[in-house]
């Protein structure tokens, strides 16, 4: 299925935050000169990589990690970017909780977390003053 989207779409550039196994699925499902960059590795597994699709298909992979592109710009650059950053944070990437559980009450977090994953993360808390159900 992935193979036949990846063709169907021409999927020619992949981000991965997972790594492992589902690396070489990837890349392998991607149509000639595809491009996969690299950002997580989440899978903690190390990737399987069929060299044919580097080699016969022109395929190729790369690593990013934000710190070292971050270190290379000049520092006008980086502040209009953490400036973005913080704008973003404050609008578009908010996330909900609906409840916070101490650490004892975990199942029942998880519970009413399963039953309405829409309403957003149950976060438990170490410090029963702060939790609220």
């Amino acid at each position: 299925r992935l193979f036949e989207v990846c063709r169907r779409e021409n999927a020619r550039l992949a981000f991965d935050a997972v790594a492992g196994e589902l690396t070489g699925k990837v890349l392998s499902a991607m149509p000639e000169g595809g491009r996969l960059i690299i950002y997580g590795g989440l899978a903690q597994q190390p990737s399987s990589l069929d060299p044919r699709s580097f080699i016969n298909e022109g395929k190729s992979m790369e690593g990013f990690y934000l710190g070292r592109a971050m270190r290379q710009l000049p520092m006008a650059q980086r502040l209009v970017m953490v400036r973005r950053a913080q704008q973003a944070l404050a609008k578009e990437l908010q996330t909900d909780i609906q409840a916070r559980v101490p650490l004892e009450a975990v199942t029942l977090g998880l519970q009413q977390y399963v039953q309405n994953m829409s309403a957003g993360k149950v976060l438990v808390v170490m410090n029963n003053t702060a939790a609220e159900k």
